[in-house]
């Protein structure tokens, strides 16, 4: 077993030239598994993907309703002076931080929970299938900070998209209402 895994290919060389006898890694036996782990890491990738988006699609709804709940303080605000621009900023900064604490909180339960199932492995696998008898958790830091990063990204652009409805706000007809 390797305890640093990126230098298997040296070592499967070192083994090779001191033992003179033909060394093979588990990747180049069993390549199909291989590759249908590497087809389950884009799948759930994939999936995560359309979950960020869905939640993004409620942002955006939600942005939506609280700027036609806000009509009427934009509508003072920009009668005040205030430019459209920092009014945008506003409601940017609120979606950004609603995501920012949404994403934090659903990283920091997934890394618990990945925790918990490296400790105890509950998730049994079938034994035709693959090598291993539990689901292997890696918690690997830099899919975090993409996820993380993915999803802030994703919900700047929803609530872009969301704050354009803000130019079709008549300051006029609002302030007539009340």
């Amino acid at each position: 077993k390797l305890h640093d895994k990126k230098h298997a290919s040296q070592t499967i060389d070192q083994l090779k030239s001191r033992l003179h006898v033909d060394v093979y890694s588990w990747k180049d036996l069993y390549p199909a598994l291989v590759s249908a782990l590497k087809l389950e890491k884009y799948a759930m990738f994939f999936i995560l993907l359309l979950i960020v988006i869905i939640a993004s699609m409620n942002i955006i709804s939600l942005i939506f309703m609280y700027i036609t709940k806000k009509n009427k303080d934009i509508a003072l605000l920009l009668c005040f002076g205030m430019s459209p621009f920092k009014i945008k900023l506003i409601f940017i900064a609120i979606s950004l931080l609603i995501s920012f604490f949404a994403t934090s909180t659903g990283l920091l339960t997934a890394y618990l929970l990945g925790k918990v199932i490296q400790k105890y492995p509950c998730i049994s696998l079938p034994d035709d299938a693959y090598l291993l008898t539990h689901l292997p958790i890696q918690l690997d830091p830099l899919i975090f900070c993409v996820i993380f990063i993915s999803s802030i990204l994703i919900t700047l652009l929803a609530s872009i998209v969301s704050i354009r409805h803000m130019n079709d706000i008549n300051i006029v007809q609002i302030l007539k209402q009340e």
